[in-house]
């Protein structure tokens, strides 16, 4: 029996609009998400599946217990005050 390696990486992504949030998600709070985020934009779900096809490919067969945020370079959370943060 060959034993195989096994990687174990993890992807982490930031918010992505769904039709199920548009009833919850206002104008106002994306806009506050959006101040975290450099790239001024939500992710889609093209974002989220490329960073899974990365993991999927012999490209990443040295990577192993990682974890991959795609969010676009920023903490989209509305739980924090608009920038700078204030504790």
């Amino acid at each position: 029996m060959v034993a195989l390696p096994i990687g174990l990486a993890a992807q982490a992504g930031g918010r992505i609009p769904l039709s199920a949030q548009k009833s919850v998600l206002t104008q106002e709070m994306e806009q506050r998400m959006l101040a975290h985020t450099p790239t001024k934009r939500l992710g889609t779900p093209d974002d989220i599946a490329g960073a899974i096809l990365y993991f999927a490919a012999p490209i990443s067969a040295w990577v192993s217990g990682q974890t991959l945020f795609v969010n676009g370079g920023g903490v989209q959370t509305l739980d924090r005050a608009d920038p700078p943060f204030r504790s």
